[in-house]
């Protein structure tokens, strides 16, 4: 016969009481569990980098593009004062030049007419002397009068005269040996910068220049601003310039000058920045960005821009207090740079905020 076991009604409470206990322990756990769950590896922690939110003054960073030019001052063009043909240049774009250097010959009918002017004023010299040492000796002997004289002298200092503005004029034209060849030489010391002569070609006299040297020691950044942008560029804004001749290398000055009217073919007006260019690397014709940077009088909060997300048409930024406590804060950027993101709100200062691998918590807490 079996044993039936019966629990008293005290017996029937403790035990109820113990299972309540029980399970309460173990819901204890799951969620104890679960929080944990929450929190980052040590091992991922080391894959963060936390910074400080900041407060700043608003640098903003305006970019525009610009092309260099040569400075208008430190230019020296040549133009040809007689016409005549090219018979050969000994220079290209870009060559260094000497003052003095001979860069091209010309043939000249000009040059011609000058050279036997010249030699028509040496042989009418040499007459009018010999007819004045004649008129000399008879007024000696009283046989001509002193105003015959004065006038075979005035005449032979008159084709003197001739003679000597004759020799100067065609010592600028660097005339050679050759009838009707002069050399064209370097005015100064330089860069050729524009080359408008080949050989075989005609020019006039006084033309366009026939090619432009400066010594590059300074140039000038022209910047193109557009209308929208008008508004934030003055003058004295800092300026960054970067060309991709020399990739990584920031060249730095200031504006200097704001054209008030439109360039009509590229509908922007011109920002001068002047630049100094001793090494020569703002090669003339060049293209390059420009970044012009301002900064206001307000300071506000500042993170960098590399930490800030973009989703869901609104930024933010990830905060982080220990391991088991980050969240994802929303931020309204009141300006933006390559290097900061600045806002207005709650945040307080002295908050850290993840600025690598800010991507992996963010989706992590979106799971």
């Amino acid at each position: 016969m079996k044993q039936r076991h019966y629990f008293t009604t005290s017996t029937k409470a403790i035990l109820i009481g113990l299972l309540s206990v029980f399970l309460l322990s173990c819901n204890s756990k799951e969620e104890i569990i679960e929080e944990n769950q929450n929190c980052l590896e040590e091992s991922f922690i080391n894959e963060i980098e936390l910074k400080t939110i900041e407060q700043k003054k608003i640098q903003q960073k305006l970019h525009l593009t610009g092309r260099v030019e040569a400075n208008p001052d430190a230019v020296v063009p040549f133009m040809s004062m007689v016409g005549g043909q090219i018979i050969n240049t000994n220079f290209s774009l870009g060559d260094l030049v000497t003052k003095g250097q001979v860069l091209a010959e010309v043939r000249s009918a000009e040059l011609t007419a000058m050279q036997n002017e010249q030699k028509r004023n040496k042989s009418n010299l040499i007459l009018a002397k010999h007819e004045l040492e004649k008129v000399q000796s008879r007024y000696d002997n009283g046989f001509s009068s002193k105003s015959e004289l004065l006038e075979k002298e005035a005449e032979v200092e008159q084709l003197e005269n001739d003679i000597a503005a004759m020799t100067e004029t065609l010592s600028l034209y660097s005339a050679t040996s050759r009838q009707g060849v002069f050399q064209i030489k370097a005015p100064a010391t330089g860069f050729i910068i524009e080359k408008n002569i080949n050989p075989g070609q005609q020019i006039p006299a006084e033309s366009d220049p026939l090619f432009v040297i400066s010594n590059l020691e300074s140039v000038w950044v022209v910047a193109n601003v557009y209308a929208s942008d008008v508004a934030k560029v003055k003058v004295g804004d800092e300026a960054k310039i970067e060309s991709i001749t020399y990739a990584g290398k920031e060249f730095s000055g200031k504006v200097a000058s704001i054209a008030q009217v439109f360039d009509a073919e590229e509908q922007v007006l011109k920002a001068r920045i002047p630049m100094e260019n001793s090494e020569q690397k703002l090669i003339p014709g060049s293209l390059v960005d420009v970044w012009l940077e301002s900064e206001s009088s307000e300071m506000v909060h500042a993170v960098e821009t590399n930490a800030v997300i973009f989703d869901d048409n609104s930024y933010k930024i990830v905060l982080y207090k220990d391991a088991c406590d980050f969240q994802v804060l929303e931020i309204a950027p009141v300006s933006q740079n390559p290097d900061f993101t600045y806002f207005r709100g709650d945040a307080i200062d002295s908050e850290k905020y993840v600025v690598k691998n800010q991507l992996l918590l963010y989706n992590q807490l979106n799971e």
